[in-house]
């Protein structure tokens, strides 16, 4: 009785094998090569502009986008000054700190290699509000970090944060002395290795 069981079994796994089929849809298949254009225009005089341009790919590519090279790329303002961004290669145009004016809307203007223009609408800065307190708390092996703001005016009630990791290790044994080659000598703050 027990044979039977593992028989009707395996040929029930069999069955179900051969009725799998892959779905491929039509949008997976099409090459629709749409720009992507990703990033803010940081009017701040301590933050660059960083634009990310890209195409879109289809799914069975098995490359997430592809850069769109030697476009040209211009931040213009409502009030007709304008503000061009260098390619620093890889889909990635940059500008220098512009320190713009708040006051003012602004827009970018892009023109692609094969010739195509793109120009967004004209929008106004939205300042953020200054930071109130950073904190973390330690999730399994990771780390969670939580930036605390709010807005007095009740104006912005969404925000987007970036942010570059710098991370300070400590050794687990502080080293008081180094050897000169014949002597152990006290180290000098140069050649501190605690952290």
């Amino acid at each position: 009785m027990k044979g039977r069981y593992l028989v009707l079994t395996g040929i029930i796994i069999l069955l179900m094998e051969n009725c799998t089929k892959p779905y491929t849809p039509a949008t997976i298949t099409k090459a629709l090569n749409y720009l992507v254009v990703e990033g803010v225009i940081n009017t701040g005089s301590n933050d660059s502009t960083v634009i990310r341009l890209s195409r879109t790919v289809p799914l069975s590519a098995g490359v997430g986008t592809t850069p769109e090279l030697g476009a040209t790329i211009i931040i213009q303002s409502d009030n007709n000054q304008s503000y061009s961004l260098h390619d620093a290669g890889n889909g990635i145009y940059m500008s220098d700190d512009l320190n713009l004016d708040n006051t003012h809307k602004y827009r970018l203007n892009i023109n692609t290699s094969d010739g195509k223009n793109y120009v967004s609408d004209y929008l106004a800065p939205v300042v953020t509000p200054p930071i109130d307190s950073i904190g973390f708390t330690i999730k399994g092996n990771g780390v969670q970090i939580y930036a605390n703001t709010h807005d007095p005016n009740n104006n912005t009630h969404y925000y987007r944060w970036d942010f570059t990791e710098t991370w300070q290790f400590h050794s687990k044994f502080f080293s008081y002395y180094i050897s000169n080659g014949t002597d152990m000598v006290p180290r000098t703050p140069a050649q501190d290795i605690y952290q």
